[in-house]
């Protein structure tokens, strides 16, 4: 076993040797020892020149990495794995190979790459034996997956001009070529993927075929003076007349040269002719060139960078095309790309010097203009807060960071190369394909055409969201590449649909408000006739329960328009400091028999809450609001929770809650195991009238109730649900920062409320309110003078002012309430006024009562809370 291996050895040194031998081209002496100590010296072996370096090292990997692969597969079979002789050969040729190299299997997964494949690829300090393209994070082209398939088909293949997309988005230009490589039976093993960069050769190219055109026009004009100049060294001898001639023709073409022109001496460079290109450039005259040197006229800066230009000239006999930045008298400093030509005599004094000096200063203007261009543009693609990414045959070539944040994708790797519709869902808002849309805009875009548009994306986790797109076509040479501009729609749209909510929920509002105003009106006489006769009947008469019938149906009829006023937040607040916990307390009882045994509830209250100020009467309709919500959402039982906590909400909270704002809340939650919520329910819930249940079994004002308390509180609500997981109710309200005091219930007793002669002056409008509200009073000792309206007040006050209160509703026909009494305040500034109205909203202007003092009734209301408004108010 042990010959074996050392026969194998000799084998793959021998092996490699004739291979590099043949791949460097050159003669070696190489000697070999075997166990046996049988020497073989003085192997000599030659590579033909017309072989290239990228064929050379083609062949030689072709063999060893069969053979590697075969050791390391015997190695392994023999229990122990030690890396064969040349192995470590091949793999320091492919680490330190200028090209970049990579050995992939039959899967396509990594068996070793050289460092300048890493570099390129950005895959330099990480493991990748062993793995894929898309383990490591990088997508293969299309392009490339096909030339993989291929070349494991036994093809190769190559490109000796392409390019390809770095992960940093940079092109990269290269000569490529990939082929297969065999086990020993001839089995394909994977691909070696050869890829010569060229980005470098390339530039240099193009700079050297620049040169080449410039020294080319600049010596065209003197290919006529160089063949008469090779003409008359032809001949022996010359005429003074040829000589004559030769002189003109050669000064004309020398003064008609478009580019400026001198001669000058080697030895110390003492102009002794120049053309008027050269004069025109210098701004200087024939006279004050000649017998002057260069560094004397300042055209060089210093005596050195002319001792470097001479320094090349020696060695050379020549200079081409030297940029170097000048200085001229009239115009300041000037670039200048420079050619000489030394010009030898065959006596060493007599050697001279002809220049050729052409003004690029516009061109490097221009360049460095481009420069700074495309420096800021670069900057204001990279810095963009929008996303900015650019469209190249249908694919992502180049993105910004705000693009990569904005998808999700933590390196542009992950995105370039990818189509448009690929990180798009099948289909778009209007139901068409995704694929074949962005088709005929790209095919539109590539014909000129810009566009403005609306587009659903995905990001790297999933999620579908909207994206406005810019999208602007940009010539590039024959072609256009595509230019766009995306931003971010979630939050807009999501202000939209908020906005459009807000209205919805407004003009409901208002057609709920008018509604109460109505309801109110009715129910104030409902329930006060109702009262009155109850009072005339006994408790044990059969007319007294059906009395009593209609004031209940009337006080349930109250407490839906209530409801109404609440949602549409017209309702009138009576705000206190108090502990939320103390209320939801309080409440337990109420709620554990309300719900039912087949609810297990239970609560969990914060001791530290702070206190919030609020109607206390408000909050507990939504608590109670809500915990019927979740009861229902459980039929067959489960668990609900009532939870508190102080909450400090910032700013990145902000963004995850619809109309939140920063600041210190007091947290209510309201937790349910029930059936939950799929997304369109959730769109609906605060919508009035809006039920899940079968008709009959509800109003559909429980929630928009809570929405509306709540808003008019100045707090929001959060909802989470899912379904079959149950919901959470959050409800947000401003914290005081404060523990609030305990406040006890005190039962006032019942006072004398009947009056003494107290004469009122009653206003309304609606007939009913006001008889109702008239035969109150003066039953309970008042002497009451009605009116129907303002205009009818104001003519008995005019002629009669000597009442104690003004009792009028806000809103009237023709002049309203407010406006009324301030014209009756003109005349008895101390008489006391007493406001009522169905309405809560703008029109009863409340806060300006509130400011002014006076006294507001809410309709409907029973005799009791009206005859205690008027006692306490002439009281005080």
């Amino acid at each position: 076993m042990r010959e074996t291996h050392n026969a194998a050895a000799v084998v793959t040194s021998f092996v490699i040797i004739i291979v590099t031998t043949w791949l460097t081209g050159a003669l070696l002496d190489y000697t070999f020892l075997n166990p046996g100590g049988l020497s073989f010296r003085q192997i000599v072996f030659f590579s033909p020149p017309h072989h290239s370096l990228l064929l050379r090292l083609a062949a030689l990997l072709v063999v060893a990495v069969p053979l590697f692969m075969l050791f390391r597969k015997r190695h392994r079979a023999a229990g122990k794995y030690t890396i064969p002789p040349g192995a470590d050969v091949l793999r320091e040729i492919i680490k330190h190979n200028p090209a970049a190299v990579a050995v992939f299997d039959r899967d396509l997964r990594f068996v070793m790459a050289g460092d300048r494949y890493l570099r390129n690829f950005g895959l330099e300090g990480r493991d990748i034996a062993g793995k894929s393209h898309e383990e490591l994070g990088l997508k293969i082209p299309e392009k490339w997956k096909g030339v993989y398939e291929r070349c494991l088909a036994g093809s190769v293949e190559s490109a000796d001009d392409d390019y390809y997309v770095k992960p940093d988005g940079a092109l990269e230009y290269c000569r490529w070529e990939v082929r297969p490589w065999l086990l020993p039976r001839g089995k394909t093993g994977g691909v070696i993927v050869y890829i010569d960069i060229t980005t470098d050769r390339k530039k240099a190219d193009e700079k050297i075929k620049e040169q080449y055109l410039h020294i080319q026009r600049q010596y065209r004009e003197l290919r006529a003076v160089n063949e008469m100049l090779e003409a008359l060294n032809r001949k022996e001898s010359f005429t003074y007349d040829e000589l004559a001639r030769a002189k003109m023709i050669i000064d004309k073409a020398f003064q008609a040269n478009p580019l400026a022109m001198s001669l000058s001496r080697y030895a110390d460079g003492t102009f002794i002719d120049v053309n008027n290109a050269f004069l025109t450039l210098t701004g200087l005259g024939r006279e004050e060139v000649i017998g002057k040197t260069a560094v004397e006229l300042r055209i060089w800066n210093t005596l050195q960078e002319r001792h470097d230009m001479i320094a090349k000239m020696h060695a050379h006999g020549f200079v081409r095309g030297i940029d170097t930045r000048v200085y001229m008298d009239h115009r300041g400093y000037r670039w200048i790309k420079y050619y000489g030509e030394l010009v030898d005599t065959g006596e060493t004094e007599d050697r001279f010097i002809v220049s050729v000096f052409q003004d690029i200063t516009e061109q490097k203007l221009t360049q460095q203009s481009l420069l700074q261009s495309e420096t800021r543009f670069r900057a204001l693609f990279e810095n963009s807060s929008d996303a900015n990414l650019i469209i190249d045959e249908g694919r992502f070539v180049d993105c910004n960071r705000a693009a990569l944040e904005m998808l999700g994708y933590p390196y542009k790797g992950m995105l370039l190369d990818k189509r448009p519709e690929d990180i798009s869902p099948d289909t778009q808002q209007d139901g068409k394909n995704s694929k074949e849309r962005m088709a005929g805009i790209l095919d539109r875009a590539a014909r000129g055409e810009s566009f403005r548009f609306e587009w659903l994306h995905l990001r790297a986790s999933g999620e579908v969201f909207p994206v406005e797109y810019m999208l602007a076509p940009i010539p590039l040479g024959e072609r256009r590449i595509i230019y766009t501009v995306w931003r971010d729609l979630t939050e807009r749209k999501r202000l939209e649909l908020q906005f459009l909510q807000s209205q919805k929920m407004e003009a409901v509002g208002r057609l709920a408000g008018g509604v109460a105003h109505d309801f109110n009106n009715m129910l104030t006489t409902i329930i006060g006739y109702s009262e009155l006769a109850r009072l005339r009947i006994k408790r044990n008469d059969p007319l007294y329960a059906e009395v009593n019938e209609i004031r209940e149906a009337a006080e349930r009829a109250a407490a839906l328009t209530r409801q109404l006023l609440a949602f549409s937040r017209k309702q009138m607040l009576e705000p206190e400091v108090f502990d939320l916990n103390r209320v939801i307390m309080e409440m337990e009882k109420m709620t554990r028999r309300m719900i039912g045994e087949d609810i297990d509830f239970s609560t969990s209250l914060d001791p530290r809450l702070y206190s919030i100020r609020a109607d206390r009467g408000q909050v507990g309709q939504v608590v109670m609001n809500l915990v019927v919500n979740a009861r229902d959402a459980m039929p067959g039982g489960g668990k609900l929770t009532v939870r508190t906590r102080n909450v400090h909400v910032d700013h990145s909270m902000c963004r995850n809650m619809q109309d939140a704002r920063p600041g210190a809340f007091v947290c209510l939650s309201v937790e349910d195991e029930g059936e939950g919520m799929d997304k369109s329910i959730m769109n609906q819930i605060f919508e009035p009238f809006f039920s899940t249940k079968a008709e009959g079994e509800g109003t559909g004002l429980g929630l928009s109730t809570v929405y509306g308390i709540i808003q008019q509180h100045n707090g929001w609500i959060n909802v989470w649900s899912e379904k079959g997981k149950g919901s959470i109710f959050r409800i947000y309200l401003p914290a005081l920062m404060e523990k609030a005091g305990e406040v006890k219930a005190q039962s006032e007793p019942l006072k004398d409320y009947r009056g003494d002669g107290e004469r009122v002056i009653l206003v309304e409008d609606e007939t009913g309110v006001r008889e109702y509200i008239a035969r109150v009073l003066k039953e309970n000792g008042y002497h009451v003078v009605q009116a129907a309206g303002a205009e009818e007040a104001l003519a008995l006050f005019d002629t009669d002012s000597d009442f104690d209160l003004v009792f009028s509703d806000i809103v009237l026909t023709g002049m309203n309430g407010i406006q009324m009494v301030e014209e009756m305040l003109k005349i008895r500034p101390d008489i006391r006024v007493l406001f009522s109205s169905g309405y809560t909203d703008e029109r009863t202007r409340l806060n300006e009562l509130r400011e002014r003092g006076f006294y507001f009734l809410q309709k409907p209301y029973v005799i009791i809370k009206l005859l205690k408004a008027v006692r306490e108010i002439l009281s005080t």
